[in-house]
């Protein structure tokens, strides 16, 4: 049986992250998809619910408006967290009290507080609360840590990468946030 995943922050914008990042992976045809299967999303009101649901192929009745609905529903066995970081514990949190495995987008928290708050609470649970990476599996990381294991390079001891993604400094309004050293 797969696990059923509930995403916290998927909306109907087929460009948003949550969309992009988690809705393509749990439909590809990666061996990995077929052990997910999206069954419920939270938005912030209603009406977003709804029509999230609807761009997402679900029905009005897993169509959630609060991180606590989401949390008890018994067709949800993990939660997804794709919010902005100063909401991640405020969502996160019901989740983990009805025992459910979360993933929050990286980082877990606002703060080593709030991190280590919800992973003792998780630990408490019994449940999982973890953080995703997905920079890991750029390809120009990929290639980076293959390069590095072929040892053509000698042994590597210290490493410094910087990089600038010229998309930061032109995002639509929407996607400012990244940008805001409080998110």
């Amino acid at each position: 049986m797969p696990t059923r995943v509930g995403i916290i922050g998927l909306s109907a914008d087929q460009t948003a992250w949550a969309t992009l990042a988690h809705v393509s992976a749990l439909k590809s045809p990666s061996p990995l998809s077929k052990d997910f299967q999206l069954t419920a999303l939270a938005t912030s009101s209603p009406e977003s619910a709804k029509a999230a649901a609807k761009a997402h192929g679900l029905p009005e009745s897993k169509a959630y408006s609060n991180a606590e609905d989401i949390a008890k529903d018994p067709d949800v066995d993990l939660v997804v967290v794709s919010v902005k970081v100063p909401m991640h514990k405020q969502l996160t949190l019901p989740a983990l009290h009805a025992k459910k495995d979360v993933f929050v987008e990286w980082p877990l928290g606002n703060g080593l507080a709030e991190a280590e708050e919800m992973a003792k609470l998780a630990k408490k649970q019994g449940v999982r609360n973890f953080v995703g990476l997905q920079a890991r599996m750029q390809p120009a990381m990929v290639k980076a840590r293959e390069i590095v294991a072929s040892g053509v390079l000698g042994r590597i001891t210290s490493t410094t990468i910087l990089g600038i993604d010229s998309q930061l400094l032109n995002l639509p309004e929407k996607a400012r946030y990244v940008n805001d050293p409080n998110s």
